[in-house]
């Protein structure tokens, strides 16, 4: 599981890279490290931004309350965007925080909605 996440980390990193915002990969993410930090952080020079990624093969996936808990406190503190990024099947799909939906155990996205990142980007651009 941990080789899939990872594989859906490292590219969301080159499609970031390719629409001109350096990316990296956060080390440990999602391991036993104390304090909040997201899966992957990248900029523009302009905007900053922090992605809680996840993938799966269903059309929804959830996250518990902490790991946006935790997003939203790094992004507070770092001053960027908090994003939660999913690698569906057929799509990657770009969620604000605002955008998921609440459940009994924190929240999740469905692959109908949410948007690929180029449509996120350009619907959002700052400068």
């Amino acid at each position: 599981m941990y080789k899939k996440g990872r594989r859906a980390e490292r590219f969301l990193v080159e499609k970031l890279w390719d629409l001109h915002y350096a990316a990296i990969r956060v080390p440990g993410s999602g391991r036993s490290y104390k304090r909040p930090h997201p899966d992957i952080v990248a900029g523009n020079g302009h905007r900053y931004l922090a992605f809680q990624v996840k993938t799966t093969k269903e059309k929804v996936k959830y996250f518990t309350e902490q790991e946006i808990s935790d997003l939203k406190k790094f992004c507070s503190i770092f001053g960027s965007e908090p994003l939660v990024a999913v690698k569906f099947p057929k799509a990657l799909k770009v969620y604000p925080p605002e955008d998921l939906i609440p459940t009994e155990k924190g929240y999740k996205v469905e692959a109908t909605e949410g948007r690929p990142l180029e449509e996120f980007l350009h619907e959002n651009t700052t400068h």
